[in-house]
């Protein structure tokens, strides 16, 4: 070595060139499993439209893992006012139809500004979709009303329609007025003799008033004497008559007799009567029941004297200032049963 070089340290070196690649190290060891990450989720909350030039917000709301994003955009201001726009083209009304398809079967295609009623929808063709378009109903004004068109004729009968439903059973309704199905036969004793009035064999005896008859059930004729009973149904009667004989020799038991009876006008059987013997020439009372049952409406009845000798129809003079009712010579009750 030369002897200027002797003074160099042990700790020079010189830099060469870059020598071959070395071989790859062994493999290390595995390191520690790291934490599990926590995922996150994102969800949209609110948008709010903010004030005009205001810059835009993102607020995260977060709960744990999940973010909850409201997003604020402000609101644009008012642009100007655009240029006036050109004037729409005009439409008319070329005609009518019952139905679109005879529309587009007798025009196909049409201009623009035609158009054509199809019942009450106005179709208008359209050259930039190529076809008619439906714009709607056209109604206008109501106009005044027409005269009276004449009558059509009668039409058929029509069938009748089906059964409606059964309603549902209604509250039961307050009651109603009480009605006696009954009617009351008056004579008064009116007549100026002392004997009474004079009935003979077979004769009717008469009858001067009705009353209490709320059903209008019961007509009397009080000229002919008869009752009139309009319903068929069974009916009770119940009856007092103050009658007597006038007797100018002994009594007869056989012959003094005093007989009345309800029958059916132009038949024999009494429905209901009473008999009594009378030999002092004072009224008794005669009093009698039955019951009737009457088959067809208006049935017509008669009260007779059906005894043999002719009686004497009188009661006790009240004097004028009594009522009538007090003392009248025939009272008979009809009631209708069922």
């Amino acid at each position: 070595m030369n002897d200027k070089f002797s003074h160099l340290s042990t700790n020079c070196f010189f830099i060469g060139p870059t020598g071959p690649t070395g071989p790859a190290g062994t493999i290390g060891p595995t390191g520690p499993q790291g934490k599990s990450a926590s995922p996150e989720t994102i969800s949209i909350g609110t948008v709010i439209t903010g004030e005009p030039l205001k810059n835009a917000e993102v607020i995260d709301h977060k709960e744990g893992t999940n973010h909850i994003l409201d997003f604020v955009i402000p609101r644009g201001e008012k642009g100007e006012q655009g240029p006036q726009g050109e004037d729409g083209t005009s439409v008319t009304i070329l005609g009518s139809y019952d139905s679109f398809a005879e529309l587009k079967q007798a025009h196909e295609k049409g201009k623009i500004g035609e158009s054509y009623l199809v019942g009450n929808n106005l179709y208008v063709w359209s050259d930039t979709e190529d076809e008619w378009k439906d714009i709607g109903q056209i109604k206008g004004p109501q106009g005044e009303k027409g005269e009276q068109g004449i009558p059509g004729p009668q039409g058929e009968k029509g069938d009748p329609g089906p059964t409606g439903w059964k309603g549902e059973k209604g509250e039961q309704g307050p009651p109603g007025p009480l009605v006696i199905p009954a009617a009351q036969f008056i004579t008064f004793n009116i007549e100026d003799s002392s004997s009474g009035v004079k009935v003979n064999p077979k004769d009717k005896l008469p009858i001067d008033m009705k009353i209490s008859d709320e059903e209008e059930n019961f007509l009397l004729n009080d000229e002919e004497n008869t009752i009139t009973i309009k319903t068929p149904g069974v009916y009770r009667v119940d009856f007092t008559v103050y009658a007597c004989l006038m007797n100018n020799t002994a009594f007869v038991k056989s012959r003094d007799v005093i007989s009345i009876g309800l029958k059916k006008q132009n038949e024999d059987t009494v429905y209901a009567g009473a008999s009594v013997w009378n030999d002092n020439q004072l009224p008794s009372a005669i009093v009698g029941s039955g019951i009737l049952s009457t088959v067809l409406p208006n049935d017509v009845f008669e009260f007779v004297n059906v005894g043999k000798r002719e009686l004497y129809l009188n009661s006790p003079n009240l004097g004028d200032n009594t009522s009538l009712f007090a003392n009248p010579v025939i009272s008979m009750i009809i009631q209708r049963l069922k």
